[in-house]
Parts: structure tokens; sequence; C-alpha cells
């Protein structure tokens, strides 16, 4: 479903854009694989410690609590963004380097389990 896919590109963006520095960038990506297409969010915010990676997609859970207070963060976006892609056939990838920022990634397969090469003429191009 593409308005689910939709959400959790949006969620990302703006967990991103929470995370940085106002007028750092933010780099989306997207482009098309052998087994389905990869979208991924980088930011260049604040980057989350090694011992946090495998609790942040848990409901609730926040890095920093006082920050996404502030923000009015509830701590529910990456785990709903999870089990979304779940749905997909899919699960997040996150990369993450304190102080250099943090890139979440992700690969929707091919609906039909077609080809990168035959999805791309179809739909006249590979480019997001």
């Amino acid at each position: 479903d593409a308005s689910l896919i939709k959400s959790v590109l949006i969620n990302l963006l703006d967990n991103a854009c929470k995370a940085s520095e106002p007028g750092s960038p933010v780099d989306v990506d997207g482009y098309a694989l052998s087994e389905g297409y990869r979208f991924s969010v980088k930011d260049h915010g604040v980057g989350i410690p090694e011992e946090e990676l495998h609790k942040i997609t848990k409901a609730f859970y926040m890095v920093d609590k006082s920050r996404s207070r502030s923000r009015n963060g509830a701590g529910l976006g990456l785990a709903l963004c999870e089990e979304i892609l779940l749905l997909h056939h899919s699960r997040l990838e996150i990369e993450s380097e304190p102080g250099k920022g943090s890139c979440f990634s992700f690969v929707i397969p091919w609906e039909d389990g077609g080809s990168a090469a035959r999805h791309s003429k179809e739909e006249g191009g590979g480019e997001m």
C-alpha cells in the first residue's frame, strides 16, 4: 500500500529533522534493486548510541526523552514504521554514529517478485 509506505517516509523525514540542527541537510534516496526498491533517509544530527539502537523501534521508547517531549514526540513513530514495514515483508535498517548522524533504510520487495530491470522498463525508469 503506497500510502503506508509514504507514512513511513514522512515519519523518517520528521525524525531526521528533529535530530538535526536547523539548516542541516537531510538526505533522501531511493533506487531500484534486483529484490525491490530501497529507500533511505539520513540526517547529520546527534546520532544514536550503539547500546540504544535495538530499543528505538519499541513503542514509547525515546533516546533523548527531554528533547523529544519538547518537540511533541510520543515514541510511537519508529514502532509504527517497523510494523508497517513488517506487513510489507521488510525491516527498518538503522546505522548511526553519535555526533555524526543516523541513516534509516528499508527495501520494499517487488509485489510480483519481478526484477528491477523489468519494473524499470514498465514504469519508464528506475528513478524516484
